[in-house]
């Protein structure tokens, strides 16, 4: 329903929606001067304080960019003042031609 009512001002004519799938994206960090979207892919590291072994949890976040390295300047901006110790595993442009924000209610 949230994708038919956001696409219907820019289509002419019927369509449907073939498919809707879960993301395992977390965040989006936006760029308006972007045009391609990349997936990054980050593992937060924390210390476990009694054994004091690390542990890595992997989160996705979606960045918008115009190529990657400015995807990786957009990743470390939106990054930035994170409480965790993180280290970028992967950056990958991704086949994504668009995405919408939804108003927080």
């Amino acid at each position: 329903a949230r994708i038919t009512n956001e696409m219907m001002p820019y289509t002419s004519g019927a369509f449907s929606v073939s498919a809707v799938k879960r993301s395992n994206i977390s965040e989006i960090f936006w760029d308006e001067n972007g045009d391609h979207f990349y997936k990054a892919k980050i593992n937060l590291i924390t210390l476990d304080e009694e054994t004091g072994a690390e542990h890595k949890k992997a989160i996705y976040i979606l960045v918008q960019a115009s190529d990657l390295n400015q995807a990786a300047k957009n990743l470390a901006e939106g990054m930035r003042g994170t409480v965790s110790d993180y280290e970028v595993a992967s950056i990958v442009k991704t086949p994504i031609v668009d995405a919408y924000k939804i108003a927080e209610k």
